[in-house]
């Protein structure tokens, strides 16, 4: 399964959080990436950054899709289509976000991501029996590796 963690909806208080995620995001990404059986091949997590009490757009609730299109009529890409997609959004404490020091928000956004993926868990079994704990203690012991307790509490 290949993971994909995002941070690419964001406001002009959160750009530079965003940016500083994406080196992150796509290591631990990358390093968690991997057979934890099921039938999900792609599991795509968006952390979002921006103010919900001010936006149109909610954070998503996890679904499966078997094929997601490549093609993108906003950006113009035309990639090829990904089958068996896991995908959610995970919006955090918008007010916390924007107050706490930079530095500390990679640790605060893979907590947030970490907790999220206990619903991988209530949805093993309709993925084809998924090792979603397996899934997360790797993505605990990655977070560790590079200096991140994401098992501990949230704030």
């Amino acid at each position: 399964m290949k993971v994909l963690l995002n941070a690419n909806i964001c406001d002009q208080q959160t750009s530079a959080i965003a940016n500083a995620l994406h080196e992150p995001f796509n290591t631990i990404a990358h390093e968690v990436s991997g057979d934890y059986g099921g039938k999900m091949d792609h599991l795509w997590i968006d952390f979002q950054l921006v103010d919900y009490d001010l936006s149109a757009r909610k954070s998503w609730k996890f679904r499966f899709q078997k094929r997601v299109s490549g093609h993108s009529r906003l950006t113009g890409i035309n990639d090829p289509p990904k089958f068996n997609v896991g995908h959610y959004s995970v919006a955090p404490d918008y007010q916390h976000l924007v107050a706490i020091p930079l530095a500390n928000v990679t640790g605060y956004a893979l907590r947030l991501i970490y907790d999220s993926t206990s619903i991988l868990s209530t949805k093993a079994k309709s993925l084809g029996d998924f090792d979603a704990d397996g899934f997360r203690s790797q993505l605990a012991s990655v977070c560790a590796s590079h200096g991140f307790d994401v098992v501990g509490t949230t704030r």
